[in-house]
């Protein structure tokens, strides 16, 4: 038997937060109290919408903690860029790809603010990743 490798958080620790706690308490804090969240490797930032593929983020957070893909949720605080400085739309190209939504989300709201929680794929015909 292979044991994983070091981790900072005891043996046993899983985060597995409600949708009401990522809003109420790690976003409300990454926006009122953000030195409150310093340290936090629980919900990292991470630029979604730049010019790493998927797969570099993963390998990138992934760590070697003994857990098999299909076991790993990754949580990511990103800004959004828009298509244009006076408009609505997001532009979600990463990369040489774009991240395609699966649904139309669901709002969590929770201490004063509100999130949405969104699916989405990574699209890329090139790619051996494409989800599409």
């Amino acid at each position: 038997m292979q044991f994983p490798s070091m981790s900072p958080y005891p043996v046993g620790v899983w985060f597995h937060p409600t949708n009401t706690e990522l809003v109420g308490f790690y976003l409300y804090n990454k926006i009122a109290a953000p030195t409150l969240l310093s340290g936090n490797n629980w919900v990292r930032d991470c630029e979604l919408y730049g010019l790493q593929e998927p797969s570099d983020i993963w390998r990138l957070f992934r760590g070697d903690d003994g857990l098999t893909d299909d076991d790993r949720a990754f949580y990511f605080f990103t800004k959004l860029k828009k298509k244009s400085s006076n408009g609505y739309r997001i532009c979600r190209r990463v990369a040489s790809g774009t991240w395609a939504g699966e649904d139309s989300g669901e709002k969590i709201e929770a201490s004063n603010v509100f999130g949405f929680k969104k699916r989405f794929r990574y699209e890329n015909a090139k790619s051996p990743q494409d989800r599409a």
